[in-house]
């Protein structure tokens, strides 16, 4: 997941906060991408810090002015490279990645780390579109390339995690598998809504998300 600015970083950090708070049980790490912070002083393709509850692998080889000037194709292929590794070294069972700014990018790097090695792919979307949208016409409005790899990434991914019932419909009326759309609770309470795709606590919701695309990996 990446930390691009001060609110993206305030919204990742709140949400894995979550996460590690709600599963203690799992062993994290949480690598942040390119061109999200300045470049480290040690001259290897990424500095890592040990935290209480995860490991931080910030990949900060290049400084983001430089990388900024790097075609998008081969940003994605060169952090595929340095985060495969990773997933290596740390004999990674699951990838959870976070949207942002970067969210189309990094999902689809975890698309194709999951396929190329087989591991379990659950994507957290935060974003809903506005309350007014016309949700009949919502999937003929992914004109842009970003949009509809965007749409692949949620198709092609074994859970989807999203936070209110709203985004979970307009998900549905996009094609979207309903059976692998967990919502966690809103207002930070268990929702009880009938029309809700998943009640319970972030815990559960997690737990569920992770037993689900574990179940369905196809890849």
């Amino acid at each position: 997941s990446a930390r691009e600015d001060d609110g993206a970083s305030q919204s990742f950090d709140q949400r894995f906060a979550e996460l590690s708070s709600a599963l203690p049980q799992f062993d994290k790490i949480v690598i942040t991408a390119l061109g999200a912070t300045s470049a480290g002083n040690s001259g290897e393709p990424w500095e890592m810090q040990s935290h209480e509850k995860f490991r931080w692998y910030n990949l900060n080889c290049i400084t983001s002015d430089v990388w900024e000037t790097i075609p998008i194709t081969q940003q994605l292929h060169f952090q595929a490279l340095l985060m495969s590794n990773i997933l290596a070294l740390e004999k990674v069972e699951r990838i959870h990645v976070f949207d942002g700014d970067r969210g189309c990018d990094l999902a689809l790097i975890a698309l194709s780390l999951s396929k190329a090695y087989g591991i379990p792919f659950v994507y957290e979307r935060s974003y809903c579109s506005p309350c007014g949208i016309d949700v009949k016409n919502y999937a003929n409005s992914l004109a842009t390339a970003r949009d509809a790899q965007q749409l692949r990434c949620m198709n092609e991914a074994h859970a989807l995690i999203v936070r209110s019932e709203l985004h979970a419909f307009q998900l549905i009326r996009q094609g979207i598998d309903r059976g692998k759309i967990f919502q966690l609770p809103e207002m930070g309470e268990a929702a009880n809504s009938d029309t809700i795709l998943f009640n319970g606590t972030i815990a559960d919701v997690y737990e569920q998300a992770y037993q689900h695309a574990c179940a369905n990996n196809c890849y």
